[in-house]
């Protein structure tokens, strides 16, 4: 215990303490050190010593002992205390409780005086008790034990005297105290709790455990024992107890409904008194007198024990405290009598119990125990990870003797115990603080519990906050206030908290979701909404269970409604629902109370809002498009409410709707009832809906302004009070109602509930209310005997038989009246409340039964009674039951009842003999007109005519003809005949069908069924009738009928049979058939009878008002102009209009303009305006307008239609119709002032303008002077135009006039008077006028006069007067004579106005004066479109191209070649002469590329092998190049070099080059161009080369340098020049090899022959291209889809190539669906085994094999030709080895090729349809290659066709499987079961498609569906000898059986072998040899044929030729089939 660690002074001195003092108490306070620091284990464990817990004690009083300001005077008084208590007796605290509500502490003391103290320690209220006989005195008892209330407002006493009370103190301090219970014992209460749940438990001396209920104030043994009690204690859910006796016994018990239930009884027995007991969640924990602490298991069992009876020191246990351990000694007990125990219970669960830590008290403790006074506390702890109980040590206080009595604080943060000296101790048990928010204190009490407070002490619960602990254990942390500081979130590792603070309800869930991860929503009030991943769980409010999780995306608080028991219903205990949103269109209703899901709810549009009522009964939900819709939860039947609502609420605590649409206020004040509804008309928008103080009030913001519409309250109240079953207020609230129809009925719903609940005196009332004066008499009487009964007994009268059995009598429950008075042994009263109801039968039944002694007399007056009553024929029942028949017939006829006295008769023998009883029955019968009884009395007393005249006059036909048929014949048809005519006239027509058929009345027949609507029978009758006269009248209603039932075809015929044609007609006309009509009525009358009758009807359908019929009448007969005029007539312009612009479209506008002139005429202009406007004249609606002064709709129409200008006018119009100020008002209203003002100037309207500017806009007056002045200038009047230019302050305007004007005086003098600056331009304009009439000199001299030469320059020049021009600039402007002359020599050389000969003759001047350049561009400057004499335009180029290579440099030459070559028109002789001029500027491309345009094909290759780049390579050598420089590429070479060095250069290089150089010369010029020359090709290379270079390269220059130096050269390289030049001349000439060989060579030969191929796919020669460029031919034939001449061709040059193209070929065909022609062509052509092929092949099979279509006999030849194609591949992949694996493969799709094609010949035979089926069934195991769902649709149907049901029925059950797999996407959802032990396959590669069409899938789900139902179908596969399916190739026993060649199945016996490995059952064998001899066809023929192919002959037994014939033998011998056959 080294652990528990002493305070020091230190320490101590932290404690703040501070006095106080209450009435003669004295207390001690203590505030705990701020840091505290703790430790943890798993799983909410605390290993926490008192070190590490400020848990400070204050002391609250001692009796008796003044108050000291140190701690020494309090040791002292304390000792005195205990030496005053020695001598006068101890002052105990006897007993302590604190209130579950944390907020008070009651303390008993010794002079049985209860203090009530604060949570504080603050005393605030006592009270002394009382004894239970005053006259023993106060003194005569002790208080044992005080326990509170659960809900903290009463405490319960027990005491010595025999007695408990029951004090009411209330919830606040101060309030008197009352006892309100009290429970008289036989003996003294020793113990005593208060659970939660259940009475009061207590415990006496006498060993009895009683139970007192204050409610009935009555108190009951509950068991009884004899030993007394010592200790009692609750478990933490109060809904049991422990009780302990001294003997040691232990005993459990039950006293309410625990979910987690345990044995009760006795338990434990215990070695000593248990003084000391407590229940903790784990264990049961005992101490006592013999110092151990012992924990039990919940069953007894001994867990574990601390053993202290060795330590001499220790004394006995008096107290214990769990859940955290405390155990108290007492601190002497040698020298007293054993105290008994008190024991206050906290701990987890009940009192959210702390785990207690530890003690810690203000002063430190001492250790020596010798000395008396001294008492201790152990501290044990629970550790939840072990399941054990630890010790963490002792606690020792001085002076304290004996601890008498300890109770913890609920939630608890405190600890107080009361001591033998009378002190109560009050301790701190704190692990740390926090603080949320500055506004709630976290206290941490333990690990898995805290205390949550306000700091303010302003929370919902003041300052005392609430607890919250962990029911598990765990340790607590991240608690959180959140929802606006209404609702608290903690957390532990494994659980989530959840509180509600405002009504102190908590919660613990299991939560396993990673924090952070969920969303809180607290917006209900009930329950908490906790949103993760798309998971919407519920927690509610003070419950530890998940209410519930769904599935959801929407966590709108407007899109989830929960109630939880918001309003309780009657016989409805538990209410929990929920709707929320599954998607966007669908709700879903939930039952949170049992999980189940009520509903679902789809909608067409998505939901926006959604909520239900507080019951959870009905729904409502609003739309996206504002439709608010009613749910039923019940029914789930939806009923839409209201449309465009923008508010909807339900008005709290009821059920009543308010909701807005518009301006309308819609009130349901019964929901039931949808349809009443209550509106209001308001203004505004609605918000809420607000209901207090007995008012309900809509609140309506209107802007601004918030009004508010009151509800009636009284609708709602009834309704309110009704849902709660509050009958008494819904009657006061009917009582201040009018009478009304709608008060009558809520009236009569009161009375109905009220009755069914037995508030008679409610329903009385209601009944009265309803006029109901019987059923208010009746319940008068009812109410008067409860109260009798009541008076008389004091007992509830409503339980007493008498009024039971009459509310049962009210209820017509007479058996449960009867009852009811026999179980009370009221038999009189039984039978005459069976008298009294006229139930006689019933009276004497029960008299009879019971044995009454008044049988019989009760029998005669019940005689009596019926005969007095006039019920003779009951008498006579009675009678006939008393066996007096005679009198009972004489009954029977008093009361007029013949026919049951002849039923009497009848049976009796005797009377039956009696002729004359018979007569006078008979006579009754007769007078009664009961013919067919008294027929029946005839014929059973053996008189036949008479029964048969009776049977006639009664129309009994039925026993007539039964009669006749026996005793009459020959009157059976007449008879037949006559029953007819009776059902007719009974209104029995189809009954009379059949009868008038047996009478051979076939028209009376027809005529009945036609009464009878039996037209089916109708029609068979019609057949047999010739007589077409009779027949007439019905074949019209027989064509009426069908008429009526739009069966226009059958009444036609009727019609037309019948002659009818009319009506016929008339029938189509109005069933608007007017084509049908139409061709009957030509039919049968003529075109004008057609028309005049249509015409009429269309007239007839006018006057009805059917315009529509009747226009399609008028169309019908081509008469437009009648419907239109019909239109016109009704006025429906519209429709008119709509007519005229179909038939006459020409005419639409003029009808438009004449509606619009007769609707302007009747005044109705809008209607006007729109005919002119669809006329397409709105200028004429705005005249309207106009004229009618509706100048704002005119100006609408003309902005409109015609646009803002538009407007403006009409606006400028309007104004001017204003003028003035009004005019100005108008347009700025438009904003169309300034515009306006413009347009009044554009409309020459200048004084309106004027007035305009003058009022609104000064600014504008001179911009008007300037317009007036362009108008009369264009008015010619100069002068006014004058000066309003000069107004306008524009005098240069006004010279610019008089120029225009050539007023050169007036421009002169104004220009001179006002704008000195424009005297020049009035020269220039002279000067100008002079040029235009040639005076040049003239005008010359005015521009230089104007001082503007370069103007003279500009006129020369434009007047092409070049020489006077240039005059003029050399004169006056020479800086710009340079400029000019170019400028002539363009414009010259540029002019395409002039004609050849002035061009030839321009450039002939040019030349002669030596300018070539200009000459060459004059002569370039004619184009042919000058002149069309070629030869000129050749003559022309040639000069232009012969004078720019001898006289311009080499680029201008170039160029000039290159334009002249590129400007050729089209034409031959044009494109050679071009390409001679490129020739001739070495333009070598451009040239070709001019043949090749010209298609000069020849000449094109010819000139590309004779100018060949190569000969040109030396051109990138440039002539600057130094014999040691290395050559470089370049383009530009001069021309002379490139006559002299080049031409040399290549013809040393290339000596063979000649222009017929050949392809062949490219291999050779390039072989020697590598770096490894060798000497001789130095040799001959250099000789030529030097010949050129040496002159200029050798220094001297000497004629025989060259001689000697080749010469040496060829010999050696040692020569005299090698110094000077050799050695530079070598390196030139490696440099240029090496450049040679770096040089790109361009092929332009290549280039003619690629244009050559281009030129001929472009034009289609694809014969040509194929001599040049085969495989661009055949690309051509497969681009234009010419396949079979790309394949011909194709196989022209090798299969290698054909295969190429047959390959594309297929692969496009099987692309686009065609696999059957692809197969074709490799019929025809072969298939190679090539491997690029393979995947064709493959992909050909595959889906050859998934068309159904294939799957019939004419399918044959297909399958066939596939099949001789895979077996010729498979031979041909034989003789090549297979390195691919793909023979395997192409051999089993070869084997599935021969089982279709077998079995598409077997198709053709009949007699092998067993072995069809047998074949599909056997291609189930390859549906890993076959679509699945075809091939089980094949073997199905083949089954089905063969009588096998049972495979049928599973391959079509599992083609239909496959179906929904294939719509789904997955094959999940199989089920293999059929497929066990098979070798059918399950993992199958799923379709893309189905295979079979939607119609044979339908037939075969019909077919499966029938078959379903049949018993002797079974869904099983059939099995064979081996115990497997019999189509399955695997044995049981794993082995294999090769597959029959002829059907597929496994051969198991009767093998035949085949040469190559293949086997056959001999039966299919035989089966197919005899059916192919019998029918001969060829289709079998040909699979034996191919079978001896494939398989190597036939099969080895000798037996098959005795089946076969000769004949057949010869065919199979015949060589077998080639894939070319």
């Amino acid at each position: 215990m080294d652990k528990y660690v002493k305070r020091s002074d230190s320490d101590r001195s932290r404690s703040v303490s501070g006095d106080s003092s209450c009435s003669s108490v004295s207390y001690r306070t203590s505030t705990p050190a701020p840091s505290a620091s703790r430790t943890h284990t798993p799983q909410g464990t605390s290993d926490i010593s008192l070190s590490d817990v400020e848990l400070d004690s204050s002391q609250l009083f001692t009796q008796d002992i003044e108050e000291s300001g140190t701690e020494q005077e309090d040791q002292r008084k304390r000792q005195e205390g205990t030496r005053q208590l020695k001598a006068d007796g101890a002052a105990k605290i006897t007993a302590l409780a604190w209130s579950p509500n944390n907020v008070k502490l009651a303390v008993a003391t010794a002079e049985r005086v209860v203090l009530l103290f604060d949570e504080q320690g603050e005393r605030r209220d006592k009270f002394s008790t009382k004894p239970a006989d005053p006259k023993y005195g106060k003194k005569s008892y002790l208080v044992k034990a005080i326990a509170f209330s659960p809900d903290s407002t009463k405490i319960a006493i027990g005491q010595t005297d025999n007695i408990i009370y029951v004090y009411k103190i209330g919830e606040d301090w101060g309030e008197k105290k009352v006892i309100c219970n009290k429970f008289v014992q036989s003996s003294q209460v020793t113990c005593l709790t208060w659970p939660f749940e259940g009475p009061i438990i207590f415990g006496l001396l006498e060993g009895k455990v009683r139970a007192a209920n204050v409610k009935t104030n009555k108190s009951q043994t509950l068991y009884q024992t004899d030993s007394y009690v010592v200790s009692v204690t609750p478990n933490l859910r109060g809904t049991a107890f422990l009780s302990g006796h001294a003997d040691g016994s232990v005993v459990r018990f039950y006293v309410a409904d625990d979910p987690y239930p345990e044995p009760q009884g006795k338990i434990i027995s215990h070695p000593v008194p248990p003084y000391a007991l407590a229940w903790s969640n784990s264990s049961i924990i005992v101490a006592g007198c013999d110092r151990r602490v012992v924990m039990y298991t919940k069953l007894g069992k001994m867990h574990q024990q601390f053993d202290y009876s060795k330590d001499v020191s220790e004394r006995e246990f008096s107290s214990i405290e769990h859940e955290k351990l405390l155990v108290a000694f007492p601190a002497d007990c040698s020298a007293h009598a054993p105290v008994l125990p008190t024991l206050v219970q906290g701990g987890p669960g009940m009192w959210a119990g702390p785990d207690w830590t530890g003690l810690n008290r203000s002063r430190l403790p001492r250790k020596n125990s010798d000395r008396p006074g001294l008492a201790q506390l152990r501290i044990f702890d629970f550790n939840s990870s072990r399941g054990m109980w630890e010790e963490r040590g002792t606690r020792d206080f001085d002076g304290i003797y004996t601890i008498t009595s300890l109770a913890w604080k609920r939630d608890g943060s405190r600890l107080v115990c009361g001591t033998l000296c009378g002190a109560v101790e009050l301790f701190d048990s704190v692990l740390r603080r926090s603080v949320w928010k500055n506004k709630w204190e976290m206290t941490y009490v333990g690990p898995s519990q805290v205390l949550v407070k306000p700091l303010a002490g302003s929370g919902p619960f003041g300052s005392r906050g609430v607890i919250l602990r962990s029911q598990y254990g765990f340790e607590i942390h991240d608690v959180r206030i959140m929802g606006k500081d209404r609702y608290l979130v903690a957390r532990t590792n494994e659980t989530l908290l959840l509180g509600d603070l405002h009504r102190n309800l908590l919660s613990e869930v299991h939560w396993a979701v990673e924090p952070g991860t969920e969303k809180f929503y607290f917006d209900n009030e009930n329950v908490c909404m906790i949103f993760n991943a798309g998971e919407l769980s519920l927690v509610e409010y003070g419950n530890n269970e998940l209410l519930g999780s769904v599935r959801t995306e929407f966590m709108n608080p407007h899109l989830i409604s929960v109630r939880l028991n918001e309003r309780r219903q009657r016989g409805v205990d538990d209410n929990k629902k929920m709707a929320y949103l599954l998607d966007l269109k669908t709700i879903c209703l939930v039952d949170l109370t049992y999980g189940l899901t009520l509903g679902q709810i789809t909608h067409d549009s998505k939901i926006d809002w959604l909520e239900l009522n507080e019951t959870g009964t009905q729904l409502l939900y609003r739309d996206k498009r504002l439709r608010l819709l009613l749910v039923n939860a019940s029914t789930l039947n939806k009923t839409s409410i209201l449309n465009y609502s923008t508010f909807v609420q339900w008005v709290p605590g009821s059920d009543v709707v308010v909701a807005q649409s518009r301006e309308q206020l819609c009130v349901w004040y019964n929901i039931d009832t949808p349809e009443r509804v209550t509106t209001f008309h308001i203004k505004g928008e609605v918000t809420d809906v607000e209901r207090a103080d007995g008012r309900t009030e809509v609140i309506v913001q209107d802007g601004v302004q918030e009004l508010s519409y009151a509800l009636d309250e009284g609708l709602i109240e009834f309704g309110t009070a009704i849902d709660d079953g509050d009958y008494l207020r819904a009657m006061n609230y009917l009582e201040t109602l009018p009478l009304t129809a709608e008060a009558e009925t809520m009236w009569s719903t009161l009375g109905r509930l009220t009755l069914e609940g037995r508030h008679l005196y409610i329903a009385e009332r209601c009944f009265a209310a309803l006029g109901e004066v019987s059923k208010v008499r009746y319940l008068q009487g009812i109410n008067q005997i409860r109260q009798l009964v009541q008076e008389s007994t004091g007992e509830e009268g409503m339980d007493h038989f008498e009024v039971q059995a009459r509310l049962s009598i009210l209820d017509k429950q007479f058996k449960t009246a009867e009852s009811i008075y026999l179980d009370n042994n009221q038999l009189d009263a039984a039978m005459e409340m069976y008298q009294n109801l006229h139930k006689w039968d019933e009276a004497v039944q029960l008299a009879e039964i019971k044995g009454h002694p008044d049988v019989e007399s009760l029998r005669r007056a019940h005689t009596q009674w019926l005969l007095d009553t006039r019920q003779e024929e009951r008498a006579g029942q009675l009678k006939e039951a008393e066996g007096d028949h005679l009198a009972a017939i004489n009954m029977y006829l008093k009361a007029g009842m013949p026919a049951k006295a002849s039923r009497l008769a009848t049976s009796v023998p005797e009377l039956r003999e009696d002729p004359e009883l018979i007569s006078r029955i008979a006579s009754a019968l007769l007078r009664a007109d009961l013919f067919e009884q008294a027929g029946d009395l005839y014929e059973k007393v053996g008189q036949p005519q008479k029964a048969l005249d009776s049977y006639r006059k009664g129309h009994a036909y039925s026993r007539a003809v039964e009669l006749a048929r026996h005793m009459f014949p020959a009157e059976v048809v007449r008879l037949e005949e006559e029953w007819g005519d009776e059902l007719l006239v009974n209104k029995q027509p189809d009954a009379a069908i059949s009868h008038f058929i047996e009478a051979g009345r076939t028209i009376k027949g027809l005529e009945a069924a036609i009464a009878a609507r039996q037209w089916k029978k109708a029609m068979h009758i019609i057949e047999v009738i010739d007589d077409e006269e009779a027949l007439k009248p019905h074949l019209m209603k027989l064509g009426q009928h069908f008429s009526s039932l739009n069966e226009l075809q059958k009444a036609e015929y009727f019609y037309v049979k019948g002659g009818m044609h009319n009506e016929a007609i008339a029938m189509y006309n109005q069933a608007g058939e007017w084509e049908r009509a139409h061709q009957l009525a030509s039919k049968y009358m003529g075109a004008d009878k057609v028309a005049v009758m249509y015409v009429n009807q269309a007239q007839v359908l006018e006057e009805q008002g059917k315009y529509r019929e009747a226009e399609k009448l008028y169309i019908s007969v081509h008469e437009p102009d009648l419907a239109i005029t019909m239109y016109k007539k009704q006025r429906q312009f519209d429709q008119m209009m709509r007519l005229v612009k179909e038939y006459h479209a020409d005419l639409v506008q003029s009808t438009h303009l004449h509606l619009a002139s007769q609707m302007e005429q009747e005044g109705n202009y809008h209607d006007a305006e729109r005919h002119y406007v669809e006329a397409d004249d709105w200028k004429a609606a705005v005249n309207m307008y106009r004229g009618v002064d509706m100048w704002e709709e005119a100006y609408r129409v003309a902005k409109q239609k015609g646009g803002a200008n538009s407007g403006k006018q009409v606006a400028f119009l309007w104004a001017r119709t204003l003028r003035g100020d009004a005019a100005v008002k108008l347009l700025n209203k438009f904003g169309l002032l300034d515009q306006c003002i413009d347009y009044a100037c554009e409309s020459m309207q200048f004084e309106f303008a004027f007035e305009l500017a003058r009022t609104a806009a000064k600014q504008k007056v001179p911009e008007i002077h300037y317009k007036y002045a362009m108008a009369l200038e264009d008015e010619g009047k100069y002068r006014d135009a004058e000066q309003e230019f000069i107004q306008a302050d524009k005098p240069k305007e006004a010279v610019l006039m008089y120029v225009h004007a050539q007023d050169w005086e007036s421009a002169q003098r104004v220009a001179e008077a006002h704008d000195p600056e424009s005297v020049g331009d009035v020269l220039v304009g002279q000067a100008k006028v002079s040029f235009t009439e040639r005076d040049y000199p003239r005008a010359e001299a005015l521009l230089l006069r104007a001082q503007r030469p370069e103007l003279a320059v500009k006129f020369y020049r434009d007047s092409n007067q070049w020489t006077e021009a240039l005059r003029v600039c050399k004169e006056y402007l020479p800086h710009k004579l340079s400029a000019l002359q170019d400028e002539y020599d363009h414009t010259v050389l540029s002019k395409d106005s002039q004609d050849v000969q002035g061009l030839l003759k321009q450039a002939r001047q040019w030349e002669d004066t030596n300018e070539y350049n200009r000459a060459v561009d004059c002569y370039m400057k004619i184009t042919p479109s000058m002149s069309n004499d070629a030869s000129l335009l050749e003559k022309a180029w040639a000069k232009a191209g012969e004078l720019a290579i001898k006289f311009l440099p080499e680029e201008k030459a170039d160029n000039v070649s290159r334009v002249l070559g590129e400007s050729a028109p089209p034409g031959h002789q044009v494109y050679t002469a071009a390409a001679q001029m490129f020739l001739a500027g070495d333009l070598v491309k451009e040239a070709i590329d001019a043949f090749i345009t010209g298609q000069e094909w020849s000449k094109a290759k010819k000139v590309a092998s004779e100018f060949d780049p190569r000969y040109s390579f030396l051109q990138v050598i440039t002539p600057t190049s130094t014999p040691t420089a290395t050559p470089t590429v370049t383009p530009t070479a001069t021309h002379s070099y490139r006559h002299s060095l080049l031409r040399s250069l290549l013809q040393a290089l290339i000596p063979t080059a000649t222009p017929t150089a050949t392809h062949s010369y490219r291999h050779s010029f390039l072989q020697p161009l590598t770096p490894t020359a060798t000497h001789s090709y130095s040799h001959s290379f250099l000789q030529p080369l030097l010949q050129p270079l040496i002159p200029t390269a050798t220094p001297t220059g000497t004629p025989t340098a060259t001689h000697s130096y080749s010469h040496s050269y060829s010999h050696s390289y040692r020569h005299s020049y090698r110094h000077s030049l050799l050695q530079p001349l070598i390196a030139y000439s490696h440099s240029l090899l090496q450049a040679l060989l770096q040089s790109p060579f361009h092929r332009y030969e290549s280039y003619v022959d690629g244009a050559y191929k281009d030129f001929l796919k472009t034009e289609g020669k694809a014969e040509a291209l194929a001599d040049v460029d085969l495989a661009g031919a055949l690309d051509m034939y497969v681009e234009g889809g010419q396949w079979s001449r790309a394949l011909e061709t194709a196989a022209a040059h090798g299969p290698q190539l054909l295969h190429k193209y047959l390959a594309r070929y297929a692969s496009s065909l099987i692309k686009d669906g065609q696999a059957v022609e692809a197969l074709a062509l490799y019929k025809q052509y072969g298939a190679p085994p090539f491997a690029q092929n393979f995947n064709i092949y493959r992909r050909l099979v595959l889906d050859l094999m998934s068309l159904h279509q294939l799957s019939s006999g004419q399918a044959y030849t297909t399958w066939a030709d596939l099949r001789d194609i895979l077996l010729s591949l498979v031979d041909n992949l034989r003789q090549h080895e297979d390195t691919d694996g793909v023979m395997s493969e192409f051999e089993l799709l070869l084997l599935l090729a021969h089982y279709l094609a077998a079995r598409s010949a077997y198709m053709a035979t009949p007699q092998l349809e067993n072995l069809v089926a047998k074949v599909s069934v056997s291609m189930l195991r390859y549906t890993h290659i076959l679509p699945a769902d075809k091939a089980f649709y094949e073997a199905g149907m083949a089954c089905k066709e063969v009588g096998w049901k049972n495979m049928a029925f599973v391959f079509l059950n599992r083609f239909l499987d496959l179906c929904e797999a294939i719509e789904e996407g997955s094959l999940d959802s199989l089920d293999h079961t059929d497929f066990i032990d098979t070798d059918i396959p399950y993992e199958i590669p799923l379709p893309d498609t189905l295979s079979i069409p939607e119609p044979l899938r339908e037939e075969a789900k019909e077919w499966v569906l029938a078959v379903s139902m049949d018993q002797q179908v079974e869904q099983v596969l059939p099995m064979d000898e081996r115990m497997v399916y019999e189509a399955s190739l695997v044995g049981a026993d794993g082995s294999a059986s090769p597959a029959c060649v002829i059907s597929g199945y496994p051969v198991t016996r009767h093998r035949l072998d085949l040469k190559r490995g293949q086997a056959a059952n001999k039966e299919d064998w035989n089966k197919l040899v005899m059916a192919t001899k019998m029918a001969t066809t060829p289709e079998c023929q040909d699979v034996l044929k191919f079978i001896t192919a494939w398989c190597g002959g036939l099969p080895t037994m000798g037996r098959l030729i005795s089946y076969t014939g000769s004949h057949y033998i010869n065919s199979l011998k015949s060589p077998p089939r080639t894939p070319s056959e």
